[in-house]
């Protein structure tokens, strides 16, 4: 599905999240994100590669989905990153502190996994599930990698703060 030039042109904001999770959005693989804080309404998805230097990485996915998340990871493009697709959000849905451990019942809207939601959520009083409705961009926005820029805990930035070019 192309993306509505309207809301392209309505919105330079840009969450950053795991490549593998923006894949798996895309791709319908993955329906939700869960969150520690409620969410800007409409984005570009950003997709980051910082998850994959542990070692271990693999092991925050659920086995059925670790293949896919390997050759996202592997098709990173060099210096620069590639967006493909922008997101609203159509809900959001509050969890109490109490209720953080129903999080594990959704494992079939999300390709981590219960354990990796579970300590994700250790810390926290709260979560935020958000419902997203998500477009493929007609042209592919190429732009230089953001991973050296802060965002003062905040996991959006401004993604016209650096030139990008678009390929088909």
């Amino acid at each position: 599905m192309g993306l509505d030039t309207s809301i392209q042109a309505s919105s330079n904001r840009a969450l950053k999240e795991w490549a593998a999770i923006v894949e798996a959005i895309g791709q319908g693989k993955q329906a939700i994100l869960l969150r520690k804080y409620a969410p800007a309404r409409e984005f570009f998805l950003y997709p980051t590669y910082e998850f994959a230097r542990p070692e271990d990485y693999l092991e925050s996915f659920q086995p059925q989905y670790r293949e896919f998340v390997k050759g996202v990871v592997s098709s990173k493009p060099e210096k620069m990153t590639d967006i493909r697709y922008y997101a609203s959000v159509d809900d959001v849905y509050h969890i109490e502190k109490a209720d953080l451990p129903s999080l594990g019942n959704m494992a079939g809207l999300y390709i981590w996994t219960r354990e990796y939601v579970t300590r994700y959520f250790s810390d926290s009083d709260e979560a935020f599930v958000w419902l997203l409705r998500v477009y493929r961009l007609s042209e592919l926005m190429r732009i230089p990698d953001l991973s050296g820029i802060s965002l003062s805990g905040s996991s959006t930035a401004d993604i016209n703060a650096g030139s990008h070019t678009r390929n088909r």
